[in-house]
C-alpha cells in the first residue's frame, strides 16, 4: 500500500497537482484532489485472487488547474526523492540536486516546446520575482526583477544586470541563467504583438471560466463565447459616456 501511496503522490505532483488520502487503512486507500469541484479520485485495495493489491475505481480526469504551489510535494517526500540520488552520488551538490528536481517534476516546459515546436514561450514576471524575493530579502533588491524586465533596450538590461552582479554576484547568477527572451521586454520577440510581462491576464480569464471547465467540449465553447460576449458589453456600455482618446496614457 505504501508503494502505491508513493508512486499517487508522485504522478501528481509531475502534473502539478495537490492531492489528499481521504481513505487510509492497512488494506484499502482513497486518494482525491485538493480541489473540492475535481472529480480526480483513485481508490486501491486488497484483492484475494490473485492475492495482491488492484486498483478498483480511478477517474483520471483533473479539472482544477495545475498549480506552482504543490502540497503534496512536503519535506518528507523531497527527501524520499533525494535518498535513493544520494545512495549512487555521495557527493551530490545542492545546485545538482535542484536542476534534477527541475528535470524530473517540471515537465510542462519541454512538453509545450513538444507539442507546440516553434511557438514563442515566456515566464511570468510576478512568479520569477516571488521566487527571487524568497532568496535575497535585501530592499535594493527587491525591485530588481521589475527593473530588468521592463528594460526596452538590450543595452538597458546588460547594464542594469551588471550593476546587480556587482551588488550580489549569487543574485546575478540567479537571474542570468534564465533565457532573456522569456522574460525581459528587451529581448522579446517582434513577432508576438504583446510586451506583458505577466500573465495576470490568463489567470483572470482561467478563473472566471473556471467553472465552465468540466462541461462537454461543445457545452464550454458556448460558455466561453456568451462570457466574452457580456464582457464586451459591459466595457462598451462603461465607456459610452467617456469623452477622450482612447486609451488615455
Amino acid at each position: 500500500m505504501e508503494q502505491f501511496k508513493r508512486a499517487v503522490r508522485k504522478f501528481n505532483i509531475q502534473i502539478g497537482r495537490s492531492i489528499i488520502f481521504s481513505r487510509v487503512e492497512p488494506l484499502k486507500c482513497k486518494t482525491i484532489c485538493c480541489e473540492a469541484n475535481c472529480p480526480w479520485s483513485i481508490y486501491c485495495s486488497r484483492s484475494n485472487e490473485p492475492r495482491s493489491f488492484q486498483v478498483k475505481t480511478f477517474v483520471n480526469q483533473h479539472v482544477c488547474a495545475r498549480s506552482h504551489t504543490n502540497k503534496s510535494a512536503d519535506r518528507k517526500w523531497v527527501i524520499e526523492q533525494l535518498e535513493e540520488k544520494l545512495r549512487d552520488q555521495r557527493d551530490f551538490k545542492t545546485s545538482e540536486a535542484e536542476a534534477w528536481f527541475r528535470r524530473e517534476f517540471n515537465g510542462l516546459i519541454p512538453a509545450m516546446e513538444q507539442v507546440m515546436p516553434g511557438v514563442h514561450h515566456r515566464f511570468c514576471a510576478m512568479h520569477i520575482w516571488a521566487n527571487f524575493t524568497k532568496r535575497w530579502k535585501d530592499k535594493q533588491l527587491k525591485g530588481a526583477v521589475w527593473e530588468y524586465c521592463r528594460a526596452t533596450t538590450v543595452t538597458e538590461f546588460e547594464a542594469a544586470m551588471m550593476r546587480l552582479k556587482g551588488i550580489n554576484n549569487a543574485a546575478w547568477q540567479y537571474l542570468d541563467r534564465l533565457d532573456p527572451k522569456t522574460w525581459t521586454k528587451a529581448h522579446f520577440s517582434e513577432w508576438p504583438k504583446v510586451d506583458n510581462v505577466t500573465n495576470n491576464n490568463c489567470e483572470t480569464f482561467n478563473g472566471k471560466i473556471l467553472k465552465y471547465r468540466g462541461k462537454p467540449i461543445i457545452t464550454m465553447l458556448e460558455e466561453v463565447r456568451v462570457h466574452v460576449m457580456r464582457v464586451m458589453a459591459r466595457n462598451k456600455k462603461s465607456l459610452s459616456g467617456y469623452v477622450g482618446t482612447v486609451a488615455p496614457r
